[in-house]
């Protein structure tokens, strides 16, 4: 290996180190061997990465350290999880000085131990650090000579009382054995740095320690340890355990009974755990048909915790996938994420497949979000009616004012299918807004009767909706004869009949007895059998 590929190497086993002593002091009291032993080791590490430097400067950026411009392990879970846990701190560099102590160390890895909000409530870590007297550590300082300086004038204070705990003293020579057996059985556990440290609980039991715990600040410290853990997890072999804790985390998450703060630290560690190849198993999981209704739906809320970012995976899943219980699931998901899922939705708008499309324009119409409306009229004219029919939906979902304009421009502009399909989704979806076009087209003026769909389907539509306000112009159709085109007008009058049966006020059913018993033909019998099925239907008959 290489001078400097070897020097990079101590500097990452370096960092490790740094974690296990940080996961020792969450573990294990002061004077514990294997808090002892994790601490020396990291000393001995850091030492040797010192080499012949006056000291090591690292650089902390959000999810990465890097040294002298060049980062470290950036793909090491671990590192990740370190540099983020400082970088929370505003922890932007970090200088170690040659002669580290045992002290300095366990003392700045229990202040990174804080919560971000405590160490800023309590002055930011520098002004800690600088309590606790530590000298071989410092933080967001760049230059050199001015730690040296502010370290001479720190050696000027008398330094703090070591606990005997804390000594860096020698054992006594007269030592027991059992004593002895206990360094040696701690030395021998921490001679490898990605080793885990002895008798660490698993992740079931921190969910249980989590729930018995009375106070937020030990919830979030057994939180913090479960998802150090949990980031260890492989992902293939050991799925179904991380998958378990993932959807316990999240039901805390939604946990009205937990405090909001700790529903706020279940978000973050979902959040920091899932990770771009984790939100695909979770979709094809949420997809298996051996996948029971409520642990898929369970799995959805905690893809809903990821946002945008879980949005796009679901969408590329349901771009790809050929079965329609899958892209059934995806879909209802994908609508649950609103806002977050409009990226995503507009990016599979632009796909040249038209189902693809169709199936993003029927999302955009169950989120019904009012920005959307320019971008689904354009598709009223795509080449494919199933693509067209699919944005008349999602127009009327939405049901805004300028959703309502687009549609019943649609309406009287455009061909016979596209007025069919409107009027039927204005009626189906008894969107009120349209009562004043519906009841325009349903009374145009059409002697030869050219536009006698549109006047068809207008009243069938203001029958859905149950328009108490149509009921004078549907019985006037009724009442109108017509000479020219006589069955075509009969097919409209029949539609007024059915029509004014749905609304079923008492002018409107007066007016089909009217007709049934004086009326012959075509609408009287249709006038009979409306009122035959609104008595049947109806719990107070009429």
């Amino acid at each position: 290996m290489s001078g400097p590929a070897t020097q990079t190497a101590s500097l990452e086993e370096a960092l490790r180190e740094l974690v296990i002593v940080l996961k020792a002091v969450h573990l294990y009291p002061l004077g514990h061997p294997a808090r002892r032993q994790a601490i020396t080791s990291a000393c001995a590490k850091l030492s040797q990465a010192l080499a012949d430097r006056d000291h090591l400067d690292f650089a902390i950026r959000k999810d990465h350290f890097t040294f002298q411009e060049q980062p470290l392990a950036p793909q090491h879970p671990a590192l990740k999880k370190l540099a983020r846990q400082l970088f929370e701190r505003r922890v932007e560099r970090l200088s170690v000085l040659p002669d580290l102590s045992h002290r300095d160390l366990e003392e700045w890895a229990c202040l990174i131990a804080l919560e971000p909000e405590d160490i800023l409530r309590r002055g930011g870590l520098p002004k800690l650090m600088q309590a606790a007297a530590i000298t071989t550590l410092w933080v967001n300082e760049s230059d050199f000579a001015r730690i040296l300086s502010m370290r001479r004038e720190q050696a000027e204070q008398p330094p703090p009382a070591l606990a005997p705990e804390e000594s860096e003293t020698p054992p006594a020579v007269g030592q027991s054995k059992a004593e002895e057996l206990m360094e040696n059985l701690a030395a021998a556990l921490f001679t490898d740095p990605e080793e885990s440290l002895p008798q660490e609980p698993g992740p079931e039991e921190l969910l249980a320690r989590m729930e018995e715990q009375a106070g937020d600040e030990n919830f979030r410290l057994l939180l913090r340890e479960l998802v150090d853990l949990l980031w260890k997890f492989d992902r293939e072999g050991e799925f179904p355990r991380l998958l378990t804790c993932l959807l316990t985390l999240g039901r805390h998450c939604r946990e009205p009974r937990l405090s909001e703060t700790r529903r706020d630290a279940c978000r973050r560690a979902v959040q920091d755990l899932v990770d771009e190849d984790l939100t695909h198993r979770l979709a094809h999981y949420m997809c298996d048909p051996d996948t029971s209704h409520q642990d898929s739906s369970q799995a959805q809320n905690l893809l809903l915790l990821l946002g945008e970012s879980a949005a796009e995976v679901l969408a590329d899943h349901l771009a790809e996938e050929t079965e329609s219980h899958a892209r059934k699931i995806l879909a209802q998901a994908l609508a649950r994420f609103a806002g977050a899922a409009l990226p995503a939705m507009n990016r599979l708008l632009r796909d040249e497949r038209w189902f693809v499309v169709r199936n993003a324009l029927a999302i955009l119409g169950e989120i019904r979000d009012p920005s959307q409306v320019a971008h689904l009229a354009v598709f009223l004219g795509h080449d494919d009616v199933r693509v067209r029919r699919e944005a008349i939906r999602a127009l009327t979902r939405i049901g805004t004012a300028d959703a309502m304009d687009v549609l019943l421009v649609a309406v009287e502009e455009g061909d016979g299918d596209l007025q069919r399909q409107a009027l039927l989704f204005l009626g189906a979806l008894k969107q009120r807004a349209a009562l004043p076009h519906l009841l325009r087209f349903a009374t145009l003026r059409d002697p030869l009767l050219r536009r006698a769909e549109l006047t068809r389907g207008a009243v069938r539509a203001l029958g859905e909706i149950g328009a108490e306000e149509a009921v004078p112009a549907l019985i006037s159709l009724l009442k109108r004869r017509k000479r020219l085109r006589r069955g075509r007008y009969q097919d409209i009058q029949e539609e007024a009949a059915l029509a004014l049966a749905r609304i079923g006020t008492v002018q409107a059913l007066e007016a089909l007895e009217t007709v049934m018993e004086q009326g012959s033909g075509r609408l009287a019998q249709t006038a009979a059998r409306a009122l035959q099925e609104r008595i049947q239907t109806s719990d107070h008959g009429y």
